[in-house]
């Protein structure tokens, strides 16, 4: 008696096999998937942790060649030049964490309060903004905070005003912000050895994916070199906003705890290509809006600064500092930054920055002959990628005449 379903296997087996050997991954493309599986749901899951993270190998890229520079100049003494780097970024996290956030939100609580009795019309909108604002909100205005310091610095003196200060830090570090210090942690570890990093970065790339390996180091290195320049060039921008901002708002009369705030903020947005200038000519509208009536010259001054930081920004700063670093169309550039906006608030912002200079890499490469690399200078590849790196195909015969005949 003939048994039909074993006969259908027999039959159908063949045809299975090959099937499921079309659609299987090798071990290299599983790992792959993996890890690229495990980026998106990081990201997916934890918006917040995925974007430290990326702040951290991004400061890491951009401090590198500084520590390298600074551990020459100390006579090659790598490790305090990492531990001078990694306290300077860490002071910096701890006073922005500690002080300039929350004193931040207090003055903005401040200013949509002021708007709220101008423009009833907004009530609502802005009533619900306050609140979302009031878990990151300080005890006190950094007006407060500095006119105590000013107190304690005259009553005890500069030796015990700042070892109350250490103390006073040194608790909040230890009960709040422990994150920040594992990830000024991790960035030290990144700088010590960042060329190791990145030659096993190169070698795993090698080893999952041999026959793209090539390629894709290519575009790694260019979207580095151009994140980098873009960052350092942003940096600068910031700097040159930032003193800029302070001095207009000294000249107008405000609190040196204010001016302190809104320059840094105003500058840090001005810094930002693309759309930048026009978010801090609205923010210095509001400052305006909230500090002065509309008869007052100093409102006006505010607003025409603000303004003209977006021409200066617009017209001359990002072209020559910035601009070629990305060098990708306006409507790119704004639509990336409002993606990121709207997919994770104001850290997206930044997420989407770092998605620009890998676009420039792309973009290069396509338009880029086969087998040409960018334009600008690469690190060699490792010998490892190389030794992992499949030949390129011999050219048949009939390209070989092909070639002679348009010769």
């Amino acid at each position: 008696m003939l048994c039909w379903p074993r006969l259908l296997a027999r039959a159908l087996c063949p045809f299975v096999r090959e099937a499921i050997m079309a659609a299987s991954f090798g071990y290299r493309q599983f790992v792959l998937a993996v890890l690229i599986g495990l980026l998106i749901l990081i990201h997916w899951s934890a918006p917040k942790v995925a974007f430290e993270l990326e702040l951290v190998f991004a400061l890491a890229a951009v401090l590198a060649p500084s520590v390298e520079w600074l551990g020459k100049r100390l006579g090659g003494h790598r490790g305090v030049a990492v531990a001078v780097v990694s306290l300077a970024v860490l002071v910096g996290a701890l006073l922005l964490v500690v002080f300039v956030v929350p004193a931040l939100v207090h003055s903005v609580r401040d200013i949509i309060a002021s708007i709220k009795t101008q423009i009833p019309a907004l009530r609502q909108v802005l009533e619900e903004l306050m609140l979302k604002l009031t878990p990151y909100t300080g005890e006190m205005d950094l007006d407060e905070g500095l006119t105590k310091l000013i107190e304690i610095l005259q009553k005890q003196g500069a030796s015990g005003a700042a070892l109350g200060m250490l103390a006073s830090v040194s608790v909040n570090v230890i009960l709040g912000i422990g994150q920040v210090i594992v990830g000024c942690v991790i960035l030290a570890i990144l700088c010590s050895g960042w060329d190791y990093f990145v030659d096993w970065a190169k070698t795993l790339t090698a080893r999952l994916a041999p026959q793209n390996a090539p390629r894709v180091i290519r575009i790694a290195q260019s979207a580095a070199r151009h994140g980098i320049a873009m960052f350092r060039g942003m940096g600068i921008m910031a700097i040159i906003f930032v003193v800029s901002y302070a001095v207009i708002l000294a000249v107008v009369g405000l609190p040196p705890g204010r001016i302190l705030l809104y320059a840094i903020v105003l500058g840090l947005f001005s810094a930002l290509p693309g759309v930048g200038g026009f978010v801090s000519a609205t923010l210095s509208m509001l400052i305006a809006l909230s500090h002065f009536s509309i008869w007052d010259w100093q409102g006006w001054v505010l607003v025409g600064s603000g303004i003209l930081a977006h021409f200066v920004e617009a017209k001359f700063l990002t072209p020559r500092i910035v601009g070629h670093a990305i060098d990708v169309p306006g409507f790119v550039m704004i639509g990336a930054i409002l993606s990121g906006i709207t997919v994770n608030g104001v850290p997206g912002v930044f997420q989407a920055l770092m998605l620009l200079p890998v676009l420039r890499a792309l973009v290069d490469e396509i338009g880029c002959e086969e087998g040409e690399p960018i334009a600008g200078k690469l690190e060699p590849l490792p010998a490892s990628v190389t030794a992992l790196a499949p030949e390129p195909p011999k050219p048949s015969v009939t390209q070989s005449r092909h070639k002679a005949k348009r010769r």
